[in-house]
């Protein structure tokens, strides 16, 4: 078998075990189990338990599909551009939902996650949005403000809106306040 497969057969099983149990409370035996694996291919191919929840952190980062479409989609275009980009990280965060709920149930538990997760990677989308409204500035095409304040609005709007708002008003989709949101920012930004 391809050690590519393999590793992702370990990583969804146990992906799939730490949501359903927790971190703590799944063996390296249940995860070679529901990989259809042996105990000793998951420590080949990750050393540890926590190994494996840190690749999975890794591999579901927003890093690597935001920037690839803030390389080729952004058409500079405010509300087009903003409303790409929450979707995209609504999208992503939606797909790895399971992934997620694991890292706000662990992070507790293990420091380096909180770094990763609630300081890393919110960091890196940050300066993604920072870097395109300073440009947008410099088009004309953005009121002038401290370009941290928005992208920072952005970011959280797209984690409240994906996770908290259908939980908490069960009248409103996450897809329309997203959408809502970002057309009035959008206005509020345009000079």
């Amino acid at each position: 078998m391809d050690a590519i497969k393999t590793r992702d057969k370990i990583l969804f099983a146990a992906i799939d075990l730490f949501a359903e149990k927790g971190f703590r409370a799944v063996t390296t035996i249940e995860i070679a189990k529901r990989a259809s694996v042996s105990e000793m291919t998951v420590f080949r191919h990750f050393g540890t338990k926590k190994n494996i929840l840190d690749y999975a952190i890794d591999k579901f980062s927003h890093d690597v599909p935001m920037q690839k479409i803030f390389q080729e989609q952004i058409t500079w275009d405010l509300e087009k551009d903003l409303l790409m980009f929450s979707q995209e990280c609504q999208k992503l965060m939606k797909k790895n939902k399971k992934a997620f709920r694991i890292i706000i149930q662990e992070i507790r538990h293990f420091p380096d996650l909180e770094d990763k997760m609630i300081c890393k990677n919110p960091q890196k989308l940050r300066r993604l949005l920072v870097d395109y409204f300073t440009r947008m500035q410099e088009m004309g095409k953005m009121i002038q403000t401290a370009p941290e304040v928005p992208a920072m609005a952005v970011v959280s709007l797209c984690v409240v809106g994906t996770f908290d708002v259908e939980m908490l008003f069960t009248d409103v989709t996450a897809d329309h306040f997203i959408t809502d949101n970002i057309k009035i920012f959008a206005r509020g930004l345009t000079p």
